[in-house]
């Protein structure tokens, strides 16, 4: 089915609701979005964007919102996006002697934590990632490096500087470098605001291994055309693929 209701559909979808039949629960939640202006391109959507949300709202907004648009307020149980943009940490300034290639992400874990949500399989559903494991598939390949927050800002790379580069080697560069792997949930922080990045490679994700076999780490890469969560060998050397990494501090 085309991602994008054609009008054909919409006269389909009139027909039905004449009908007695009603529309379904999926149709209603983009409604109810578009009615809190969480629908880009919706009446109610420009108007906020006049009132500060166009394309030079601040980092923060703009990313916030693209979170709201994919479903995680609907999810949380937020009624507004202003009601959800108010649950959103400042982004910090940036660091010093932060290495030009890394960039503000936000990452906003409370749904991947929660079970009763859904945890990471409802994120993978909001952000159209294919994932073939559950909730309990990954685990922290290093505990102490788990963020306590449930909603923070990381300045991170996708991983394209470390193409052609096994996990385990780019472990190893990152504790001299200041650096942190990725986990599967910042992976797909930085797919969910960066829907193009698999075009040019595929993300290794260091900081997510398989809870049964611990030398499998997670990775997002295209399959069939759309975004996949999947895991590999740590030690294994693909041109394709290169480790993603957070700054630090």
């Amino acid at each position: 089915m085309p991602k994008r209701i054609t009008t054909r559909q919409l006269k389909e979808l009139l027909e039905i609701d004449h009908a007695g039949d009603g529309i379904g629960e999926e149709i209603q939640v983009v409604i109810r979005r578009h009615r809190s202006g969480g629908v880009k391109g919706s009446k109610s959507s420009k108007k906020k964007a006049a009132k500060g949300g166009g394309p030079d709202v601040d980092i923060r907004t703009r990313q916030a919102k693209t979170l709201w648009d994919k479903g995680f307020g609907e999810v949380l149980g937020f009624k507004s996006f202003e009601q959800y943009l108010e649950a959103i940490t400042e982004m910090p300034e940036r660091p010093e002697d932060l290495p030009d290639h890394f960039q503000p992400i936000l990452v906003d874990q409370r749904i991947f934590r929660s079970e009763e949500l859904g945890g990471l399989v409802k994120v993978c559903e909001l952000l159209g990632v294919t994932f073939n494991g559950d909730n309990t598939t990954f685990e922290p390949h290093n505990p102490e490096h788990v963020v306590k927050d449930s909603v923070y800002w990381m300045w991170c790379q996708d991983g394209k500087q470390n193409q052609g580069k096994s996990v385990k080697a780019c472990r190893t560069q990152f504790t001299k470098a200041s650096e942190i792997g990725l986990s599967a949930m910042e992976g797909l922080a930085i797919l969910a605001q960066n829907p193009d990045v698999l075009n040019s490679h595929y993300m290794d994700l260091p900081s997510s291994v398989r809870s049964d076999g611990r030398e499998h780490c997670a990775y997002l890469r295209l399959w069939s055309g759309g975004p996949g969560l999947g895991w590999g060998w740590g030690d294994g050397v693909h041109s394709g693929y290169g480790s993603a990494s957070r700054w630090d501090c």
